[in-house]
């Protein structure tokens, strides 16, 4: 009795883990298609398998005047008094990514709409501020702080 009932648990266990295991293969194999690689609680045990890219881009904003008066030295926005920017939500730094990528493609439609959002929602009474963008290395710029800035425009906002 005792032989059968470990012969069931090991069947049992066996059949479990091929089954976890073709859940996960279909699951990344379908979801590459779609960009996802996992569905919850299936996933499909590709751990640090993706590499960044070798050169990245992000977009940020240094404040330099806030009601007339200078800022000095100039900060970014993330670093900027709460008297200039209360709010550091999450939303704001996706708002300036988006802000810049329809900047650097000459969409006026969509950074005019993407600039009156950060300016109506992330920034508190006139500031004169400008958009750049970073391009770097994430190794590179870990290591050495080393990264490429292009001043992209200055704007005002609360006029």
């Amino acid at each position: 009795m005792a032989k059968n009932h470990i012969r069931h648990l090991q069947t049992g266990i066996t059949f479990c883990i091929a089954f976890y295991f073709l859940v996960g293969l279909v699951a990344w194999k379908s979801g590459r298609e779609r960009g996802a690689t996992e569905i919850f609680p299936i996933f499909s045990w590709s751990l640090f398998s993706t590499i960044p890219q070798p050169s990245q881009r992000k977009f940020d904003v240094i404040v330099y005047e806030h009601n007339g008066k200078g800022i000095h030295p100039p900060v970014t926005f993330n670093k900027a008094p709460d008297s200039i920017a209360p709010s550091r939500d999450i939303n704001a730094v996706v708002v300036i990514q988006k802000m810049g990528k329809s900047y650097l493609k000459d969409d006026s439609a969509g950074f005019e709409r993407f600039q009156n959002l950060f300016e109506k929602n992330y920034l508190k009474g006139e500031v004169k501020y400008e958009l750049i963008s970073e391009t770097y290395n994430p190794v590179d710029k870990y290591k050495s702080g080393e990264s490429k800035v292009r001043h992209l425009d200055y704007f005002v906002s609360g006029l």
